[in-house]
């Protein structure tokens, strides 16, 4: 029989666990031994539940095996990830994250849990635990140390604004499942990372240490609506209601997570041997886990993924275009990159900028940061103010020389109806109101410059 023998030193995160691990010298490891460790741990889990003869009918049951299920799938795709050394390594991080936590919440709620379940999923949160805190962005950033860029304080800001909305809604839920005891608890907690987020100083540290409990609040979140779709169906609609706020997080982390530096040399970061010392290993043997990864992924529970809408990806990536700094895999990133989705039409001309499903006519938050367009100063959410910023779309065209036919204060580029007259451009037969029929108007569009010169430019 083979053991696992792997854990990580990291004396400030072994004080920060929910309990002591045992310290015990174990020598060095990888980025991927470490992940086969997580493999292990999530194997001695699946082990512990087949012994028990969890029953996936019972409806108590089901939070805790979906969330390991969920965890096992997770744990293969950040091995892939991690070898392929691309940007999907930073989604299934973020996945593992959510997943891991999800677990260890739905294990504080099981009541037929054994010794052996309580243990792997003691080991496996620790495990990850102190794998993100070694391999993941926010400590590449944190190693690089300085200030907080503009961009970074700018994406800060505005991850506190939306904590804040969403500590209103954890408030009232939490008022509202007063009479369950374990729900309550586990929103106490939400509120409890949720709070530190709003209260972080505007530091580097505290930035990263705020993205990671994001990731965590997004798993307690995820455990919330599963118990409560199987233990309490009473208050779905009042959850799901909750969840349009709560989910909006999710946009702004993305946002933050894209303006931490990653540069390609960073890569490297997964090949640096790291100090062993807190022991995360389980006693399994290698065949044992191969037959319990196949146990727990024929589990008869269903894998939720609480989304709305579905997540466009128009690069296939794997990485949602929502969360993707390069929509279109093209080498140019999205901020400065004039047609983010590769279509062959410019952003200004597409009728849904962020590629979330929605139009923009429909969508009250076109570039998907979080932020109602009504209430935001930033449209091209690239940290600089529309006020000040000498190109508020991003678009590459300055604002100066972008024109404003009707004087309403929406640029032509972005103004669905250039001249006010109540009928879309895309159906106005006199785009300028000069009177002139566009097929007989030198100068659709008023701007001074003809048609024809603009359709050479456009060449």
């Amino acid at each position: 029989m083979r053991y696992g023998v792997f854990a990580v030193s990291l004396v400030a995160l072994a004080l920060a666990l929910a309990a002591p691990v045992p310290v015990q010298a174990k020598g060095k490891a990888k980025s991927g031994d470490l992940i086969r460790e997580l493999n292990r741990a999530a194997a001695f889990v699946g082990k512990a539940v087949k012994e028990a003869k969890l029953d996936a009918k019972q409806k108590q049951n089901e939070p805790f095996l979906a969330a390991l299920k969920k965890t096992s799938q997770v744990i293969d795709d950040l091995e892939k990830a991690a070898t392929a050394k691309n940007d999907t390594y930073w989604n299934a991080m973020h996945r593992m994250a959510g997943a891991v936590q999800q677990l260890e919440a739905a294990s504080r709620n099981l009541s037929g849990k054994t010794p052996g379940m309580a243990d792997g999923v003691k080991k496996l949160g620790a495990g990850f635990e102190l794998y993100r805190h070694a391999y993941g962005k926010q400590s590449v950033r944190k190693k690089k140390g300085g200030s907080l860029t503009d961009k970074e304080k700018a994406a800060f800001a505005k991850l506190k604004e939306q904590d804040k909305k969403t500590l209103a809604e954890l408030e009232k839920l939490k008022a509202s499942a007063a009479k369950n005891a374990a729900l309550v608890a586990e929103l106490a907690e939400l509120i409890r990372m949720t709070n530190a987020v709003i209260a972080a100083e505007v530091t580097v540290d505290a930035y990263c240490d705020a993205l990671y409990w994001v990731e965590d609040c997004e798993g307690s979140w995820e455990f919330c609506l599963d118990f409560v779709i199987h233990e309490e169906p009473e208050w779905v609609v009042l959850f799901e209601t909750s969840h349009q706020v709560v989910s909006e997080v999710e946009s702004v982390y993305w946002t933050s997570m894209n303006e931490v530096a990653f540069e390609a040399a960073d890569w490297a970061t997964l090949d640096v041997e790291i100090e062993v010392t807190i022991d995360i290993s389980v006693e399994i043997s290698d065949a044992e886990v191969t037959d319990c990864e196949a146990y727990v992924e024929s589990v008869d529970v269903e894998v939720e993924e609480y989304t709305f809408e579905e997540d466009n990806d128009d690069d296939n990536d794997g990485i949602a275009d929502a969360q993707d700094d390069d929509d279109d895999n093209d080498g140019i990133k999205d901020d400065v990159d004039l047609d983010d989705d590769g279509d062959g039409e410019l952003d200004v001309a597409d009728s849904d900028l962020d590629h979330d499903g929605i139009s923009d006519e429909e969508d009250e938050d076109d570039d998907n940061d979080g932020i109602a367009d009504d209430k935001d100063d930033d449209d091209d959410n690239d940290g600089v103010k529309d006020d000040d910023d000498e190109d508020s779309d991003n678009d590459g065209v300055a604002d100066e020389d972008e024109g404003d036919l009707d004087e309403d204060g929406t640029p032509d580029c972005e103004d669905a109806d250039d001249d006010n007259d109540g009928t879309p451009d895309d159906q106005d037969a006199d785009d300028d109101n000069d009177g002139t029929p566009d097929d007989q108007d030198e100068d659709d569009d008023n701007d001074g410059t003809s048609d024809a010169d603009e359709a050479d430019d456009g060449e």
